[in-house]
């Protein structure tokens, strides 16, 4: 099953519904991390209001294949140039971007690198990814994460590091 959020030509409303996904599986998993009963403060194993939508929808939503979606890292403002045009070859090959995110210059790697949790990325996601960056970085290695690391990430998201 596709994400019709997915496509390069998506509609804003497709995009938006997407993004909407995305949100409720964030709010399913951390309402349901801190809901009575989770070992987070309550025993009496209550489902709250707020939460139950949340509990219910979240395993349901986990199934749908997620749009792809790739987090951009830097560690310096020399690199935001780069990355507006990672970013946009991205968008231009209909992968979301939710922007860029500034990290401390010790957690950037020598090299350009793309990191994916193997079992929860599709091969045509990171083909897709992987060509619309080709043109840009190269190289850009290919680095899939422990599966200690991805627990809490969702499918088809991806990180991108720049090099310094």
């Amino acid at each position: 099953m596709v994400a019709l959020g997915a496509a390069p030509d998506a509609s804003p409303q497709a995009r938006d519904q997407a993004d909407q996904v995305a949100r409720l599986l964030d709010a399913g998993s951390s309402t349901a991390a801190a809901a009575p009963g989770n070992g987070a403060g309550g025993a009496s194993g209550a489902v709250t209001a707020a939460a139950a939508p949340a509990r219910v929808a979240a395993p349901a939503l986990q199934a749908v294949t997620l749009p792809a979606r790739v987090y951009v890292q830097i560690g310096s403002e020399e690199r935001r140039p780069l990355a507006q045009q990672a970013l946009a070859a991205l968008q231009q090959a209909g992968v979301l971007t939710p922007g860029i995110e500034r990290v401390p210059t010790r957690s950037v790697p020598a090299r350009h690198q793309l990191r994916y949790c193997p079992d929860k990325v599709s091969q045509d996601t990171l083909q897709q990814v992987q060509q619309a960056l080709s043109p840009l970085l190269n190289p850009l290695d290919m680095t899939p994460l422990k599966p200690s690391q991805c627990g809490n990430v969702r499918p088809n998201h991806l990180e991108l590091w720049l090099a310094d």
